[in-house]
């Protein structure tokens, strides 16, 4: 749109001297026939106006008519060329203007590319970082839990030790008894007596008194007691009545605190 007003200029500029030449001459005739007009008086010049025609008149009229349209046009124009050369002047303005906030927005947006990029990149850092301690902390979980099923191993190790142990100092006392076959054992303690393997506890006034329990485990079998250094008075209410029930017996004395086997 700019190139186009500002190819018209230098025709408008032509058009416009032709017009100024054209309305100079036809002023200059109106005002030579107006001339001889007002000096009807003279004589020399009575010929000429008494030969005017309602014709000329009328021609007259109708030039001036083209002139005043002529003027009209002309000054029509020269307020379109005036407009044009202020929209030039705007145009080269405004043109101006956007080019700086063009040059503003491109310098605008390399500076966001530069921080695209650089922000990128710290991103990527940021995940090689992530990876490298996901990896670390993946590792330590496997050595973590390697160590604990280790510990795991080294624990079970320990009780079956300890089981091995502990059966290593019990009394077996499958090996006591001399002939008996399947006696049943009674573990003397203070106050009272234990029947193993079962675990029933009997009181020593439970003996005197004919407990069923006891009666039932002893009456003519094979008894084997095993004597604890509390279960003395025990021991001899339990043999007693073991005896009188027709019991084979055998005994042996056992420490306080060791263990015995009876399975």
């Amino acid at each position: 749109m700019k190139s186009s007003q500002l190819d018209d200029g230098p025709i408008m500029i032509i058009v416009f001297g032709c017009l100024a030449v054209t309305l100079s001459f036809i002023s200059f005739g109106l005002g030579f026939v107006n001339l001889a007009i007002a000096k009807g008086s003279t004589d020399k010049l009575q010929p000429v106006t008494s030969q005017l025609s309602q014709q000329d008149l009328q021609a007259k009229d109708r030039v001036k008519a083209e002139i005043l349209a002529l003027q009209k046009e002309l000054e029509q124009l020269s307020a379109q060329m005036a407009r044009t050369r202020e929209a030039s002047k705007q145009e080269s303005q405004d043109a101006n203007g956007m080019r700086g906030r063009l040059l503003s927005l491109q310098a605008r947006s390399s500076d966001l590319q530069a921080q695209i990029v650089s922000r990128e990149s710290r991103l990527t850092d940021l995940a090689a970082q992530l990876a490298a301690k996901q990896g670390a902390t993946r590792e330590a979980e496997f050595r973590s839990a390697d160590l604990q099923r280790q510990l795991n191993v080294a624990d079970q190790t320990v009780k079956d030790l300890k089981i091995a142990i502990e059966n290593e100092h019990k009394m077996d006392v499958t090996r006591l008894g001399g002939s008996m076959k399947n006696p049943q054992y009674v573990e003397c303690v203070d106050g009272e007596v234990v029947l193993q393997p079962q675990g029933d506890r009997v009181s020593i006034q439970a003996i005197k008194g004919s407990d069923s329990r006891f009666v039932a485990a002893v009456r003519r079998r094979e008894v084997f007691f095993l004597v604890r250094p509390a279960g003395f008075k025990s021991f001899d209410a339990a043999l007693a009545a073991a005896q009188n029930l027709g019991a084979t017996v055998g005994y042996e004395p056992v420490d306080a605190d060791r263990p015995v086997k009876f399975r």
